[in-house]
C-alpha cells in the first residue's frame, strides 16, 4: 500500500467533488445498502429451504465435467448440507451455467419438475434483486451500462468502504486541484467504467458481483503517477506488518502498483477483483499521458507547489538535525531562509522563537514570541502552546515582556475560554488599570465572568459581574451578565 502524504488540501479552495464522492459512497452504504446483509441471508435461506437446491444441484452436477462432478458427489455423500452450500456458491459464480439456466437450457420445459422449478427460481431471483449489490453490482456475464457506473459507488462491507475512502481522498483531492472538478469527475467515471469493462473482456463468464470504488481509484492512481511524473513525492507505505516513509519519483508508483495487482491476481489468488484494478490503473495512466501532452489543461502551480513543499520539508528537517547537534547558528540561518518563503509557517516561527529564547534581551525574541501567539491563534487546538509561550516569554524576556494592548485583550479572552483563569484575571487587572481605551473592556470582563462561572469560582464570578454592571451599566455585556 502506497499513499502520498506530501500535499495537504487547500481549504480556501476545498476539494468539494472529492468530498461529495465520499459522501455519496458512504451515504449509499448506510442507506441504500443498509439491508443488504439481511436480504442476502433471506435469499439464500429460501434457496436451501424451498427445495430449489434439490432440483438445481443434480442439474449442475450433470453440467460439470467428470472430475468436478465426482469430487462434489463425494462431498455430498460425506456432508450433504455443507456440500449443497458449496455447490450453491459455485452456481452463483458460474455465469455460463446461469445464462443457460435462465434460458431453460439446463432445466428444460420437458423436465418433470419444470413448473415447480420455474416458480421457485423466479422467487429466488426476486429475492436476489432486493440485494442492492446484486442488482446494481457488476456481473461480467450479465452486465449493463447502469451497473458499469453504479457499481463504483457501492461497497461490500465497512472495511472495504473505509479503505477505499482513504485512498479516494488522498489521491482524489490532489487531482481535483490539479485539473479541475469536471475533468476529475471524467477521469474517475471513465476509470471506473473501464475497470468493469476489463472484467467483462477478461472473464466474460464470471458471475460474481463486483462493487466498490477501487477500480476508479486505481485510475486516479495511474493518472496521479503520470501527472507528477519524475517529481519526487513522499509516500507512506506498508508491506504486511512493516511500514515506513519513502521519497521517490511519483512515476515509480505505476509499475509498483501494477506488479502488486498482478501478484495478487495470479500468485496469491485473493478474493479482490484485481483485473478491474489493473484496467482502471492503465486507463488512468493513459488519460494522464494525454493530459501531459496538453499542459494548459493542468494547474501547474498545484504540481510545482508540491515540489517546493518537498524541498521546504527537506530543509526544515536539516535545520532540526542541526538543532539536535547544537549547531544553532546554521539552523538559525536555514530557518530564516525558510521564513522568507513561508512567513506564516508556525513550525518555522516556533523553532526560531526557541532559538531566540537563548538571547531573551534581543528584539527578535519579542518579535517571534508575538508571532507564535498570533499564528497559533489563527488555528484551533493551540491554546496550550499559546499559554506556554505567554508564560515563558513573560518570565524570561529582558528587561521585560512587551505586550501590546490588543495582544493582551486576545490572550485574556483565550485564557478565559480555556480555563487559564489566573492568568486571565491578571491580564484583566492590568488592562482595567492601564488601558485608557475602554471600548473593549466590557467584552473582556464578560469573557472572564463566563470562564469563572463555568469553573464554579462563584466568589470571583460575582466580583467581576458586579464590576461590569457598576463600571459599564449601559453596555450590552452588562445586560447579558445581569440576566445570567
Amino acid at each position: 500500500m502506497f499513499i502520498p502524504i506530501e500535499k495537504k488540501p487547500h481549504w480556501q479552495n476545498p476539494p468539494i467533488l472529492t468530498i461529495l464522492l465520499i459522501l455519496l459512497c458512504v451515504g449509499a452504504y448506510f442507506t441504500w445498502q443498509n439491508n443488504d446483509n439481511q436480504s442476502e441471508a433471506l435469499a439464500f435461506q429460501y434457496y436451501m429451504q424451498s427445495g430449489l437446491s434439490n432440483i438445481e444441484t443434480p442439474a449442475y452436477l450433470k453440467y460439470l465435467n467428470t472430475k468436478d462432478r465426482t469430487q462434489l458427489r463425494n462431498e455430498l455423500d460425506k456432508n450433504p448440507q455443507q456440500a449443497q452450500a458449496i455447490i450453491l456458491k459455485k452456481i452463483m459464480l458460474d455465469g455460463q451455467f446461469l445464462s443457460k439456466l435462465d434460458n431453460y437450457h439446463i432445466i428444460t420445459p420437458q423436465h418433470p419438475q419444470f413448473k415447480m422449478w420455474l416458480q421457485k427460481h423466479t422467487e429466488f431471483k426476486r429475492l436476489l434483486n432486493r440485494i442492492v449489490k446484486y442488482r446494481y453490482g457488476l456481473k461480467p456475464y450479465q452486465y449493463s451500462l447502469e451497473s458499469l457506473v453504479i457499481h463504483n459507488f457501492l461497497h461490500d462491507d465497512m472495511n472495504h468502504l473505509i479503505i477505499n475512502m482513504i485512498f479516494l481522498f488522498m489521491f482524489g483531492f490532489v487531482i481535483e486541484l490539479a485539473i479541475g472538478r469536471s475533468a476529475y469527475l471524467f477521469v474517475f467515471l471513465i476509470s471506473g467504467i473501464a475497470s468493469g469493462a476489463t472484467l467483462i473482456l477478461m472473464e466474460p463468464n464470471a458471475a460474481y458481483w463486483v462493487v466498490g470504488a477501487s477500480g476508479a481509484i486505481a485510475g486516479l492512481v495511474g493518472f496521479y503517477t503520470l501527472l507528477y511524473g519524475m517529481r519526487k513525492i513522499r509516500f507512506f507505505y506498508s508491506v504486511i506488518f512493516y511500514f515506513g516513509y519513502v521519497t521517490a519519483p511519483a512515476l515509480i508508483l505505476l509499475p509498483v502498483w501494477l506488479i502488486y495487482e498482478l501478484l495478487n491476481q495470479y500468485l496469491f489468488l485473493d478474493q479482490v477483483s484485481n483485473l478491474s484494478h489493473i484496467g482502471g490503473l492503465l486507463t488512468g495512466a493513459l488519460l494522464g499521458l494525454i493530459y501531459k501532452r496538453y499542459p494548459q489543461l493542468i494547474h501547474q502551480d498545484t504540481i510545482q507547489d508540491n515540489s517546493r513543499q518537498l524541498d521546504f520539508n527537506k530543509k526544515f528537517q536539516q535545520a532540526m538535525d542541526l538543532i539536535a547537534q547544537l549547531d544553532f547558528n546554521k539552523a538559525h540561518k536555514i530557518l530564516n531562509e525558510l521564513l522568507i518563503h513561508q512567513p506564516n509557517n508556525l513550525d518555522v516561527v516556533k523553532q526560531l522563537y526557541h532559538l531566540e529564547k537563548i538571547h531573551p534581551d534581543t528584539d527578535q525574541y519579542h518579535v517571534f514570541a508575538h508571532q507564535v501567539i498570533k499564528l497559533a491563534g489563527e488555528q484551533s487546538g493551540y491554546e496550550k502552546l499559546i499559554h506556554r509561550v505567554y508564560t515563558e516569554y513573560s518570565e524570561t524576556a529582558k528587561p521585560s515582556a512587551k505586550f501590546t494592548p490588543d495582544l493582551l485583550y486576545y490572550l485574556a479572552t483565550v485564557f478565559s475560554n480555556h480555563n487559564y483563569l489566573d492568568d486571565a484575571e491578571k491580564i484583566c487587572h492590568y488592562l482595567l488599570k492601564h488601558d485608557s481605551n475602554t471600548d473593549k473592556q466590557p467584552e473582556l470582563l464578560l469573557s472572564l465572568i463566563n470562564g469563572l462561572k463555568k469553573s464554579n469560582r462563584t466568589e470571583h464570578y460575582q466580583k467581576y459581574k458586579a464590576l461590569l454592571v457598576k463600571d459599564f451599566p449601559d453596555s450590552k455585556q452588562a445586560r447579558i451578565a445581569g440576566v445570567s
